[in-house]
């Protein structure tokens, strides 16, 4: 019995010792200059799904800063308006 509590409590600190390892090589893959290529995304109304609206031919671009910050510039047009998307963050 001893043994089978030990066996599991060594499988649960393996799990949480390797859950806990940070995975930085997908923060390192998004870092640069992106073109928009879709703005997609559904109407809320009151809390009730509406309309999905997608834009296939938005323009500009996002950056993604290595210190976590970034820059978008770009517009998209739905339903016939263009909709300026110019912040940093």
């Amino acid at each position: 019995m001893k043994k089978c509590t030990i066996l599991f409590l060594g499988l649960i600190l393996f799990t949480v010792f390797n859950a806990c390892s940070k995975d930085k090589q997908l923060d390192e893959q998004l870092v640069g200059l992106w073109s928009v290529s879709k703005v997609e995304g559904q109407q809320i109304v009151n809390g009730v799904n509406g309309i999905y609206l997608v834009d296939n031919n938005p323009s500009g671009t996002i950056q993604f800063d290595d210190d976590g910050k970034g820059l978008q510039n770009y517009y998209f047009t739905l339903l016939g308006t263009s909709y300026p998307q110019y912040a940093a963050f």
